[in-house]
């Protein structure tokens, strides 16, 4: 029983905050060299998204969409982080 609760409670806690899906078509007009390049740039805004959103303290994950061209990034902020927020807007 108490393997159930503890897989119950973990399932929670994996339910994201926020979902923020990001739509990243690359033209098949473009010549290679440029679709390369407009992948790189999309992965490295990816990459600053999730170090950003991780250095604010929450928690955040990448996931493929239901197309190749989507990217689902899955936020969810922390009890302890809520608190630390909301006790910060008291004061402000």
């Amino acid at each position: 029983m108490a393997s159930a609760n503890a897989k119950a409670n973990k399932q929670q806690q994996q339910v994201p905050d926020l979902v923020v899906l990001f739509d990243y078509n690359i033209s098949n007009h473009l010549s290679r060299q440029d679709r390369r390049d407009k992948a790189q740039a999309v992965l490295k805004e990816y990459q600053s998204i999730l170090n950003a959103l991780h250095n604010a303290g929450l928690a955040a994950a990448g996931k493929l969409g239901n197309s190749k061209t989507e990217v689902m990034v899955l936020i969810s902020c922390p009890l302890r982080k809520l608190y630390e927020l909301v006790e910060r807007e008291k004061y402000v």
